[in-house]
């Protein structure tokens, strides 16, 4: 049996990437991908001048990834959450043609935003098969 890994860039240096497999299923898949990522990749990865990437996580069918907002404090406004909702959704319409296996296999994207301290000041869920 032979795995392959298809995978694309999202948001700059942000690399999504979920494998077909005839031995494996998604779920394994999407584990044995997020903690090849973790081992090659150095984190925190810069995206952009404001974003850090800090950390990438399986969940249950969801590829959790963890966004450090360089410059944001105890909250951000209602305004700023609009924009980035529209930004990630806006970066993942543009690669749907990469993400087929993210959107046959409904995994779930998951991108929490997170101030310098760590606290969650946003999140955006994308349903690839229900939002694109």
């Amino acid at each position: 049996m032979q795995c392959y890994l298809r995978c694309s860039s999202l948001l700059s240096l942000v690399v999504l990437c979920v494998a077909g497999c005839d031995a494996l299923g998604p779920q394994t898949q999407l584990e044995k991908w997020v903690e090849t990522q973790k081992a090659n990749q150095k984190l925190p990865k810069k995206i952009g001048d404001a974003q850090e990437l800090i950390d990438i996580r399986a969940g249950e069918m969801e590829l959790i990834q963890v966004i450090r907002l360089k410059n944001a404090g105890k909250s951000i406004s209602d305004q700023q959450k609009e924009a980035i909702q529209k930004q990630v959704l806006r970066e993942v319409q543009k690669k749907k043609n990469q993400i087929e296996d993210l959107i046959n296999f409904k995994v779930l994207m998951t991108f929490q935003y997170q101030n310098k301290d760590g606290e969650m000041l946003h999140e955006v869920l994308i349903r690839p098969w229900e939002d694109l």
